[in-house]
């Protein structure tokens, strides 16, 4: 996961898979879930449920994101929304 800003008014959040080789790991692109308004201040997932990603910008809002399956076509959707 990486977070990065191109505009005042979009987050992009880039998604990256792990992807195992025979001697080496890899990361590959996913895609980008956008939502934010502001810079993203922290990422964090858990083991325990890998397909969820919760972020946390300056524009006070916290998002929970729930990643899709790669057969879908779809990186993911926004959860839920909390503002403070």
């Amino acid at each position: 996961l990486k977070g990065s800003h191109r505009s005042p008014r979009r987050l992009q959040l880039e998604i990256y898979h792990a992807a195992s080789h025979v001697m080496a790991e890899s990361l590959v692109y996913r895609g980008s879930l956008a939502g934010h308004r502001g810079w993203v201040t922290s990422i964090a997932t858990t083991y325990e449920q890998s397909n969820l990603v919760v972020s946390s910008s300056r524009d006070k809002t916290i998002m929970i994101w729930e990643l899709t399956p790669e057969h879908e076509g779809t990186i993911g959707y926004a959860r839920k929304l909390l503002t403070g």
